[in-house]
């Protein structure tokens, strides 16, 4: 998915399948996981 979308590791690591709408086609990135855990997205 990430070559599809552009998301960096982080950013794909923090995505919820709850974050995903298909009817819409369509990501939210509300989170990124770093090193010290996962954080909102700023």
């Amino acid at each position: 998915m990430g070559l599809y979308t552009g998301l960096r590791w982080g950013e794909l690591a923090g995505l919820h399948s709850h974050r995903v709408d298909r009817r819409r086609s369509r990501l939210f990135v509300v989170e990124v996981n770093t090193k010290s855990g996962i954080k909102e997205y700023p």
